[in-house]
């Protein structure tokens, strides 16, 4: 099984879903600190403190988010993409974790360990 490194930003495309292949971005909230010119800790730990205050709020360390479509009236270059599948095991800045879907149609990254 060949595990495949993500990091914060990368465009990927991801099959198995209901709807079938969609682009998505890798998310950590590291790696938009970091983005952001902010300490990657703390912005992790704030993080973990809002997940235990505020557990309906949805708060997370990494996602997958679905990109936008858009309609527009001239050309726009796609970035490349990372194809994954529903359960493939990814490398997200230094979490092991494996490509799920969830109730609403997203896709996750489920950590394989704590």
């Amino acid at each position: 099984m060949d595990i495949i490194k993500i990091s914060h930003g990368d465009k990927l495309m991801i099959h198995g879903g209901r709807r079938g292949p969609m682009n998505a971005t890798a998310f950590t909230i590291a790696g938009d600190a970091k983005q952001r010119g902010l300490c990657p800790i703390e912005a992790e730990e704030k993080c973990r403190e809002k997940m235990v205050k505020f557990p309906y709020m949805g708060h997370t360390l990494r996602a997958i988010s679905l990109d936008a479509a858009i309609i527009a009236d001239h050309y726009i270059a796609q970035p490349e993409r990372i194809v994954l599948s529903v359960g493939d095991v990814i490398d997200l800045e230094g979490c092991l974790c494996r490509i799920e879907t969830r109730a609403n149609n997203n896709f996750a990254p489920v950590p394989l360990s704590a």
